[in-house]
């Protein structure tokens, strides 16, 4: 599986001691924006 996103800013205000791979169904416009490469994290 490809990875398409990661919130980097995570790493940096916070301590990471796991971390997990996870996927999502995704339809219409947002499976749109993640071939044009527009993915953003921030306001999730």
């Amino acid at each position: 599986m490809k990875i398409v996103a990661t919130n980097r800013k995570a790493l940096y205000n916070y301590h990471i001691l796991d971390s997990f791979e996870a996927g999502m169904v995704l339809r219409g416009s947002e499976v749109k924006s993640l071939r044009m490469g527009k993915v953003s994290l921030r306001e999730s």
